[in-house]
């Protein structure tokens, strides 16, 4: 993962490859892989997520949640994951 100064960003992916907002996912994804500049992805998915279409690119990092209920997830592991990897 490229530490830089720029902008860290999270992004709750956990519906990634599904239908609707999952498709929309994989896209904003891929535009911003195609974009340049400082900045940093931490792209969280959970057990149903398609991780494949997480960029190959090293200014993005996964984090796999598995299959814990969704809204602990969202309430509590998200939050900590994000703290402790300094997204902004």
């Amino acid at each position: 993962m490229t530490r830089g100064s720029g902008l860290h960003v999270g992004i709750d992916a956990r519906v990634l490859g599904r239908r609707g907002v999952g498709r929309y996912l994989s896209n904003l994804l891929r535009a911003m892989a195609g974009q340049s500049g400082d900045w940093r992805a931490t792209v969280f998915l959970s057990g149903q997520s398609r991780a494949e279409l997480v960029p190959r690119d090293p200014r993005f990092e996964a984090v796999r949640f598995g299959d814990a209920h969704p809204a602990w997830i969202e309430q509590v592991l998200i939050p900590r994951e994000a703290q402790r990897r300094g997204v902004q």
